[in-house]
């Protein structure tokens, strides 16, 4: 029992999944931009735009658009994009193959799964 504890500790440490942000979705861009603005400003964060979507710190992102998920979406963290990937094809869990995103040095960057957490798509992202 206690090397299956460890290898699973191990484990643990070397995905080291934390969350990333909440994403939430919207009919148009500037429905986005003043939910990103009205949470910028009860919490005195910054409000960043970007061509999908808006960030309201880096807690909460307001898509444009719908995106993944009926209502969203929930980001992950991880310390290695692969071996997350590897992680979760193991374990039966689906990925969404056309939402895998690389760098422009060909390093992954984000996947969605296929399984819905209430009504929230659930994505992970690297660190």
């Amino acid at each position: 029992m206690r090397i299956t504890a460890a290898c699973k500790k191990a484990v643990d440490i070397s995905l080291g999944f934390t969350l990333a942000h909440v994403g939430i979705n919207n009919q148009t861009a500037d429905e986005a931009i003043s939910g990103a603005n009205t949470i910028g400003s009860i919490f005195g964060f910054n409000v960043k735009e970007g061509n999908s979507s808006v960030f309201s710190g880096t807690a909460v992102e307001f898509m444009k658009f719908n995106y993944y998920g009926t209502k969203g979406h929930i980001g992950f963290k991880t310390n290695s994009m692969q071996r997350a990937l590897d992680y979760l094809k193991n374990n039966e869990v689906e990925i969404i193959e056309e939402s895998i995103r690389y760098d422009d040095n060909g390093k992954l960057v984000s996947a969605y799964l296929r399984q819905e957490v209430n009504g929230f798509a659930v994505h992970i992202v690297r660190k």
